[in-house]
């Protein structure tokens, strides 16, 4: 039963990475539709970087299916794979340098489309991460509005940002365990009362 729950775990460390990617595919191809022309030379490198990540998960998810009892091999691997694809998900906020000076996300999260809540924490580096993920009911979506200023870097300048979008599910990061258990608590009975 415990290394049930361990194979588990990992199962689910490793959807959240996909997840995390699958995200980031998806603001890429937003980016490239609204986004400015001839700059491959620009972000080639972090396509790049994009594509090892996919890749990574996609050997994890085949060594997990022949492997399924090797569960500190896996871990390890799972620990490779996992700063590459945090890293990818952080430039494409970032610009890659980190400035995201007056950039605002905002999620609308209506009570009564709050469906299953999962929550979890990260085992990897030195800095644990609690992680809710907030999903819809009935296959709606969260409405997500992006805004940002024109940003100038030592690199470039990124052009004002001023994005609706939709997404499937919320992931909320924490620091402390407390935090995002008083966050699961809010979003559950919410979720409750549907108010």
């Amino acid at each position: 039963m415990g290394q049930g729950q361990k194979n588990d775990l990992l199962q689910s460390e490793i959807d959240l990475l996909n997840q995390q990617l699958e995200s980031v595919v998806a603001e890429l191809h937003r980016s490239l539709v609204n986004g400015e022309r001839n700059q491959a030379p620009l972000v080639q490198p972090y396509f790049e970087q994009v594509r090892k990540s996919m890749q990574d998960v996609a050997r994890f998810y085949d060594k997990r299916s022949r492997l399924p009892a090797e569960r500190t091999y896996l871990s390890q691997v799972l620990a490779i794979v996992a700063p590459g694809v945090n890293q990818a998900e952080n430039a494409l906020w970032t610009g890659g340098d980190g400035s995201m000076t007056g950039t605002n996300v905002i999620s609308i999260v209506p009570y009564q489309d709050i469906g299953p809540l999962d929550i979890w924490m990260r085992h990897w580096g030195k800095d644990p991460r609690w992680t809710l993920c907030i999903h819809p009911a009935n296959s709606k979506r969260f409405l997500q509005s992006l805004t940002s200023p024109e940003r100038h870097t030592a690199k470039r300048a990124y052009p004002a940002v001023d994005v609706k979008t939709t997404e499937g599910a919320l992931y909320l990061e924490f620091s402390n365990a407390s935090d995002a258990q008083d966050a699961y608590a809010f979003f559950l009975y919410h979720k409750q009362r549907g108010t």
